[in-house]
């Protein structure tokens, strides 16, 4: 009989052959992924509206920051991205595109301070650092006291359009 171990259960059966089950180290059955949640026909008509219009809101990234600071950022998806300075602020403003996992407030705190270069962050890590799209393209001024912060997101405008058909390959619809 071979030995067990952490990730396998032996047990005899029966008609006295040796079975084994594997487990991963929590015990579930590894091959799972859970499947995206799928609505029916009334839920996709009711929300049908609401999520083309939050669709084509996620297109767009139009922040106003106020707050101490002298930054700059230029965007051109996440490998192309520039930015210098530092800022600490408050905004509110389109927030630009939603996730699945995370639905981004019109307002909030933004807090930055380093240099990106060709995607490589030397930003230092803050709790309230920006958050932009991988596909984003966008420029950013700070000075002084004042800022804006403007986007699109090529990925956002297949989601809405997709999404007309209704499709959702973004898969942030409610």
């Amino acid at each position: 009989m071979p030995a067990l171990s952490e990730t396998n259960d032996t047990a005899l059966s029966s008609n006295a052959e040796i079975t084994t089950v594997a487990t991963n180290t929590v015990g579930h059955d590894a091959s799972f992924t859970p499947e995206k949640k799928k609505h029916n026909i009334g839920h996709k008509m009711l929300f049908y509206i609401p999520n083309r219009v939050l669709d084509l809101v996620d297109i767009f990234r139009l922040r106003a920051k106020v707050g101490p600071g002298i930054s700059g950022t230029l965007q051109l998806t996440s490998v192309a991205s520039f930015y210098a300075g530092t800022h600490n602020t408050v905004y509110a403003g389109l927030p630009g595109p939603r996730s699945a996992q995370k639905k981004p407030r019109p307002w909030g705190r933004e807090k930055q301070k380093g240099i990106i270069l060709f995607g490589v962050d030397a930003t230092d890590d803050s709790l309230f650092a920006p958050e932009h799209s991988p596909s984003e393209i966008g420029l950013g001024l700070h000075i002084l006291i004042v800022g804006v912060d403007a986007g699109i997101d090529p990925v956002e405008i297949g989601d809405f359009l997709a999404g007309i058909i209704g499709r959702d390959p973004k898969g942030d619809d409610k």
